[in-house]
């Protein structure tokens, strides 16, 4: 009697076992991510050529997907028209693992904007690799960035973005 009930068992786990890695890799993941923080403009960025030689920087914190509570921590080039980027980030779980993305967008246009209410531009980004767990990431997707717009002349504003994606790793 054990040595029939032993066999099937036997066989069952090696096809468990032998079916965990082909599902547990290469393929994508949902992700998505909310993020908090402060959006900074700075005008000694000679790595931006004119007109405009204005870096627009990015620190936050926040729930991302597959990395827990993060902080991000990105620039792009200030833009003279509506569209921005390209442009990169990193995600940094609190592990320190980190996501590497690049992204590119469009914001409205700003010139009569009302101090005050909130500007949103839409991005898509890309994953480009990273550190630690996420050395191989890949994946895509697009998001929004949100501020509290404060003029042109100011050096720092709260802002806020959230992504939705894929993720491989």
């Amino acid at each position: 009697m054990r040595k029939s009930f032993a066999l099937p068992m036997v066989l069952g786990l090696l096809i468990v076992w032998s079916a965990a890695p082909a599902g547990a890799d290469s393929g994508t993941r949902p992700f998505k991510a909310f993020m908090t923080g402060e959006m900074t403009w700075d005008d000694t960025a000679f790595e931006c050529l004119p007109p405009i030689p204005v870096r627009t920087g990015m620190e936050a914190t926040g729930p991302v997907s597959h990395l827990g509570h993060s902080t991000l921590v990105g620039s792009h080039c200030t833009p003279l028209g509506n569209d921005y980027g390209p442009g990169e980030m990193t995600l940094i779980a609190a592990n320190g693992d980190e996501v590497d993305i690049t992204y590119e967008g469009v914001c409205p246009d700003y010139a009569d904007f009302p101090l005050g209410d909130v500007f949103t531009c839409t991005l898509e980004f890309d994953i480009d690799g990273g550190s630690g767990r996420f050395a191989d990431a890949h994946g895509s997707g697009e998001g929004t960035m949100s501020i509290i717009w404060v003029g042109v002349g100011e050096p720092s504003t709260t802002a806020w973005w959230s992504w939705v994606g894929t993720i491989g790793y």
